[in-house]
């Protein structure tokens, strides 16, 4: 008599037991979203027999994401904008054409349509590019004939 009584007592022991277990909580580590937003960037180009110059104009960040990147320039003479983290790591590209050579058609005196090429002083040229939140610099690079020419850096961030 006292073994069966010993053994329910045992028997809701062991049930209080477990079900007093602690368990283990999984902790949700919230990541950070690598996408800031957009930046809309304004750069003017200069230029005259001996060197070439851009500045950034303006920068405009939107917290919205863009719905497909721009595709890549294939011309020769391009306009390469990336963007850098402090440590020089290149975060993304984007190529567009060369804002300083135009190309022209027209009619010409027979009534033919030509193609002309013509290279501007001057011009002022936008991109519009998905934002990392690591990005701390813009770098801007001149390609022309697959070389490039020229680069520039500017700090994204004050």
């Amino acid at each position: 008599m006292l073994l069966p009584r010993l053994f329910y007592a045992l028997v809701i022991f062991s049930f209080t037991m477990v079900s007093c277990k602690t368990t283990a909580v999984d902790t949700i580590v919230e990541k950070k979203d690598p996408i800031e937003g957009l930046i809309f960037l304004t750069f003017v180009m200069h230029t005259d027999s001996a060197s070439r110059k851009i500045d950034l104009m303006g920068k405009t960040i939107v917290h919205q994401k863009l719905r497909s990147d721009p595709p890549n320039s294939s011309a020769p003479n391009r306009v390469w904008i990336r963007q850098v983290t402090s440590s020089g790591e290149k975060l993304s590209s984007v190529a567009l054409d060369h804002p300083l050579f135009k190309r022209v058609e027209f009619a010409n005196d027979q009534g033919q349509f030509q193609s002309k090429e013509v290279i501007l002083k001057d011009a002022e040229f936008f991109a519009r590019v998905t934002l990392f939140a690591r990005t701390e610099y813009i770098l801007v690079e001149e390609e022309l004939a697959g070389k490039i020419t020229y680069s520039v850096k500017f700090k994204l961030r004050d």
